[in-house]
C-alpha cells in the first residue's frame, strides 16, 4: 500500500510518498488509491516491466514468483516418486546445484524466456531439495545433524543468490522518462480516477504536468 503525507502544511512535492502506515514527525499519512500493484503482479504492469511479468487470462502476474512457486510445487511432488536410495550424496548435491546455477546468472541475463526457465528451475531445486533432504535421504551421522546441515546449506545458497542480485539490480523505473511509479505519467490517469480529494488531485495534476513537460524537453533535445 502506498501512502501520502497530509497535514496543515501539506506539501506533496516535499513529502512525496511513503510505504506503510507510519508517521513522518507530526505529519499524518493516508492511503493513495490507484497506487498499489495489481493482485499478484508485484510490479507496475507497464511495458517497461514486461520482462518481470507474465500475463494469464489478460491479468499480469509476477514472473519470478509464479515460476518459482510452480517449480517448487512440481519439485516437491515429483521428488516423492523418485527412488532417492539410488542416489549418492555427490549426485544428489550436484542435481540441485546445477538447477540453481541459472538463477545465479540471472542478474546478468534479463531475457524473459531465460528468467522463466531460471526461476522454474530454482523452484524445482528448492522443492526437491527440502522434501528429499528432510524425508528421503540422510547422509550425515544422525537425522538431527543432517536436517541442520540441510537448513544451513539452504540458507547459505539463498544468501548468496540475494547478494548476487544486489550486485546488478534490475529496476526499469529508475531511468524511465515518465517518472517513478506510482506518480509517473503512465499511472497518472489511474491516480486521478481513483482519488477525489481536491488538494491531492491538484498536486497530482501539477506533478504530472511537470513530468510531461520534462519528457517533451528530452525529446526535443534528442531531435536537435
Amino acid at each position: 500500500m502506498w501512502w501520502r503525507a497530509v497535514g496543515p502544511d501539506h506539501d506533496f512535492q516535499k513529502y512525496g510518498l511513503a510505504v506503510g502506515g507510519t508517521r513522518i514527525g507530526s505529519i499524518e499519512v493516508q492511503p493513495i488509491h490507484g497506487a498499489s500493484y495489481l493482485w499478484g503482479a508485484h510490479h507496475p504492469h507497464c511495458d517497461r516491466h514486461r520482462n518481470h511479468l507474465i500475463w494469464i487470462c489478460r491479468h499480469p502476474l509476477c514472473l519470478g514468483c509464479t515460476c518459482l512457486y510452480t517449480g517448487a510445487t512440481v519439485g516437491s511432488v515429483g521428488t516423492l516418486f523418485l527412488d532417492w536410495d539410488a542416489f549418492g550424496f555427490a549426485m544428489w548435491a550436484a542435481i540441485h546445484f546445477f538447477l540453481v546455477l541459472p538463477t545465479a546468472a540471472q542478474p546478468w541475463c534479463q531475457r524473459k524466456v531465460y528468467k522463466i526457465v531460471a526461476r522454474f528451475f530454482l523452484g524445482l531445486a528448492a522443492g526437491s531439495y527440502l522434501v528429499s533432504g528432510f524425508f528421503a535421504v540422510k547422509f550425515g551421522p544422525s537425522r538431527p545433524a543432517w536436517a541442520l546441515a540441510v537448513v544451513f546449506a539452504f540458507a547459505a545458497v539463498m544468501h548468496l543468490l540475494v547478494t548476487l542480485r544486489r550486485l546488478k539490480p534490475s529496476d526499469p523505473c529508475s531511468k524511465c522518462p515518465l517518472g517513478m511509479y506510482p506518480t509517473c505519467e503512465w499511472n497518472r490517469e489511474r491516480l486521478l480516477a481513483e482519488n477525489s480529494e481536491p488538494v491531492l488531485v491538484a498536486a497530482l495534476e501539477s506533478y504530472g504536468n511537470s513530468l510531461a513537460e520534462a519528457h517533451r524537453e528530452q525529446k526535443e533535445i534528442k531531435m536537435i
